[in-house]
C-alpha cells in the first residue's frame, strides 16, 4: 500500500526522475539502464541491508534510498545502510515532502542529511564515547533561552507561566523541555536540573 501510495506520488512529480524498488521484484528498466538513476530501495529488515554492496558492483550508476518499511530502526541499521552505499535513509512515516527533499537532495548533491541520520550518528557516537565531555554538558550545549527556562521552572514556574513570561506558548515550552529531555538522557526536570548544576557549579570553580 505504502509502495503504491509512493509510486503515484513520484508520477506526479514531473521535476524529478526516480523509481521504487523492491529486491524480490526490480524493475527491467533499471536493471537495463546505464545512466544515472536514483532508486528507492524498500528494506524490511537489517538482512536486506546488506544487498546494497551487491546492487552497486554492478550497477554504480545508482543512487540508493533506503527506505525503511520495517519496524523500528535504530542507529546500528542507519549506519550500516550508509556504510553499505545508500545515499539517504527515510521510513514509511515521513511525508511527501520529506521524500520528495530526500531524492532532490541525492540527485543535485549526491546525499541528503536529516534527522534519522543526525540521532543515529549521534547515538552511536555517544555509546562509543568519542563525543567529548563539554560538547554534551548541559551549560556548554544549551542556549540563553533553555537555561532560562530551567531557571523558571526551578524557581516553581508552570510551563504556561514560563510561556507567559518568555512570550512563548505552553506547548512551545514543553517541546522545548522535552528536546532536552532526550538530548541528555533524562527521563524527568530533575535528572536535566541536577545535570545542569553539575555543569554549572564546575564552572564556577
Amino acid at each position: 500500500m505504502y509502495a503504491q501510495w509512493l509510486l503515484e506520488k513520484l508520477n506526479l512529480a514531473q521535476d524529478i526522475f526516480c523509481n521504487v524498488w523492491e529486491l524480490t521484484n526490480p524493475p527491467e528498466l533499471l536493471l537495463n539502464s546505464n545512466e544515472s538513476i536514483t532508486v528507492i530501495l524498500q528494506v524490511q529488515n537489517r538482512t536486506e541491508l546488506e544487498n546494497i554492496p551487491t546492487i552497486l558492483a554492478t550497477r554504480n550508476h545508482f543512487k540508493i534510498i533506503v527506505w525503511w518499511t520495517g519496524s523500528q530502526m535504530c542507529e546500528e541499521d542507519v549506519i550500516k545502510a550508509i556504510n553499505n552505499g545508500a545515499v539517504a535513509v527515510v521510513c514509511e512515516k515521513q511525508d511527501w515532502q520529506e521524500i520528495l527533499q530526500a531524492i532532490r537532495d541525492v540527485q543535485m548533491n549526491n546525499f541528503h542529511y536529516n534527522l534519522i541520520i543526525t540521532e543515529a550518528l549521534y547515538l552511536y557516537c555517544k555509546r562509543n564515547r568519542i563525543l567529548n565531555t563539554h560538547i554534551s554538558s548541559p551549560a556548554n550545549a544549551l542556549g540563553n533561552r533553555e537555561k532560562k527556562i530551567i531557571e523558571l521552572k526551578r524557581s516553581g514556574k508552570t510551563s504556561r507561566e514560563i510561556g507567559e513570561i518568555l512570550f512563548l506558548s505552553k506547548k512551545t515550552i514543553d517541546k522545548l523541555f522535552g528536546d532536552m529531555y532526550r538530548k541528555f538522557d533524562c527521563n524527568n526536570f530533575f535528572e536535566l536540573l541536577n545535570l545542569y548544576e553539575e555543569k554549572r557549579s564546575q564552572d564556577l570553580i
